[in-house]
């Protein structure tokens, strides 16, 4: 596992994940990768793209990797946020909004083409491929943060954050 007492852990322990593996804490995602292609570890927590960009490294050295679970599965029906939006309060900020949420929730549209625009070493990806492919186990989608306040609330719980309505603009 990567980072200890950062998110990947909080939400592992919250998870209703059994098991009796005797955790490991590495300073990055890139170093759990490290341990399993090298088979030195059974298990590592890795977050998509790189869980299938691991596997796809994997298998072009003959070491077979799967994925045995799903934190996010695991973790129930709470959601928990991965990243948030910080915007002045003066600021028009709908139309960016607005075309952040019609693209994650609509299928993610002219993403493959964006991402070849871009270019996957800018991003740090391994390919476009791994990307697309893993795009649904991403978990990636817009929702205002008034109407996840009590996922958000949860979420602050594990780390002791108290939570103010003040936070929230939309």
């Amino acid at each position: 596992m990567f980072d200890q007492h950062s998110v990947p852990q909080r939400v592992f322990e919250e998870s209703n994940l059994n098991t009796n593996a005797s955790l490991t804490y590495y300073s990055s995602a890139t170093l759990v990768q490290q341990q399993l292609l090298a088979e030195k570890v059974e298990v590592g927590l890795l977050a998509e793209p790189l869980a299938s960009a691991t596997i796809a490294k994997a298998k072009s050295s003959g070491v077979e990797l799967t994925i045995i679970a799903d934190l996010q599965e695991a973790y129930g029906e709470k959601v928990y946020p991965q990243a948030a939006i910080f915007v002045k309060e003066d600021s028009d900020y709908t139309p960016l909004i607005k075309e952040i949420d019609e693209f994650t929730n609509n299928g993610y549209p002219k993403m493959e083409q964006y991402l070849n625009d871009i270019g996957v070493e800018a991003l740090g990806l391994a390919s476009v491929e791994i990307a697309m492919v893993s795009l649904e186990r991403q978990n990636i989608s817009f929702s205002y943060a008034s109407n996840i306040e009590e996922e958000i609330r949860s979420f602050l719980d594990l780390f002791d954050i108290h939570y103010d309505e003040a936070m929230i603009i939309l």
